[in-house]
């Protein structure tokens, strides 16, 4: 059964999540695709806005971070920030190294926090559909995550996780 492309950029996302800088033969491998066909799919999340940039992230970045909520951007150098989030009162999160509290000088700012590291999470969005890798059936919530031959296959149960591992035949 051939993967839907919304399904593929989507299993693309999590393996870039994992190393930004793999290379497209690498990615095809992983996810039982073509090299072509991966170049398609990363130049339409880009178009698309699914991947914003490719980056590098080092431990340095994820740690001693200010995360403040302040009523604008206005006054705060942009170059500073790692990350920025509009609230819905209109107000912005927004996160910069501890090291760069002085970018909120002048600032009106609600709240400071400090982290003392960043971890992210492994969330699937419930935006994309996502099915199981072996019965077919619509995953509603966080798929199990296998690794079957080197590649990321999703499943709906820990039954059907277990199948995958033990390498029965889809039923699909």
């Amino acid at each position: 059964m051939r993967i839907s492309d919304n399904e593929m950029k989507f299993r693309l996302a999590e393996l870039l999540k994992e190393n930004s800088r793999e290379s497209t033969v690498e990615l095809a491998r992983k996810l039982g695709t073509n090299r072509t066909r991966i170049s398609r799919l990363l130049d339409a999340m880009v178009s698309e806005g699914w991947i914003s940039r490719f980056t590098i992230v080092t431990e340095m970045e994820n740690s001693d971070l200010l995360i403040a909520k302040v009523s604008g951007l206005e006054g705060i150098d942009q170059d500073k920030l790692l990350e920025h989030y509009e609230l819905i009162d209109s107000s912005f999160i927004v996160v910069l190294f501890y090291r760069d509290l002085h970018c909120l000088d002048g600032v009106k700012v609600e709240e400071i926090r400090i982290a003392r590291r960043r971890v992210t999470g492994n969330a699937v969005s419930p935006d994309w559909s996502v099915t199981c890798d072996y019965c077919g059936k619509s995953v509603e919530r966080n798929p199990i995550r296998v690794m079957v031959s080197g590649r990321v296959k999703y499943a709906c149960c820990p039954n059907c996780s277990l199948d995958l591992k033990n390498g029965r035949k889809p039923l699909v």
